[in-house]
């Protein structure tokens, strides 16, 4: 939550932690789809971290401007509809007529899930001093 609610300098830094590590969890695992199974393997697991990132930078984006204007449902109900509507129509054409490995691109997908689990251990252990006790104060 503090990345959602925390100062925008703190927010940034996340950000720029989780798209380090994202990167980072990218190219190993596209060099381990490439080693297992070949090429095929490598562009699936391109394509689901490509689209963990792009859901993952709009996703921060628009929530904290819908923070920011304090009007939540129906923006972020129609954002998060559109944005999965636009993901699954990508998934599908790739699938369907471009014959990209399905395998691929679970294990892209699943690169957020690693990439959570990471930020979690390297993360910095603190919080900003008066960010928690003032976000806390303003939920």
């Amino acid at each position: 939550m503090a990345l959602l609610t925390g100062s925008v300098d703190a927010r940034g830094r996340s950000l720029r932690l989780i798209f380090a590590l994202l990167a980072l969890v990218t190219v190993a695992l596209t060099a381990g789809g490439w080693f297992w199974s070949g090429l095929d393997t490598a562009e699936g697991v391109l394509l689901g971290c490509a689209i963990v990132a792009f859901n993952l930078l709009g996703t921060a984006h628009f929530v904290s401007a819908v923070l920011a204007e304090r009007k939540f449902k129906g923006r972020l109900v129609a954002s998060l509809t559109i944005k999965l509507g636009l993901t699954l129509a990508v998934l599908y054409i790739a699938v369907s007529r471009w014959g990209i490995s399905p395998v691929g691109i679970v294990v892209g997908l699943f690169s957020m899930m690693i990439v959570s689990l990471l930020y979690t251990v390297v993360r910095p252990k603190e919080p900003p001093a008066g960010d928690d006790a003032q976000d806390s104060a303003n939920l």
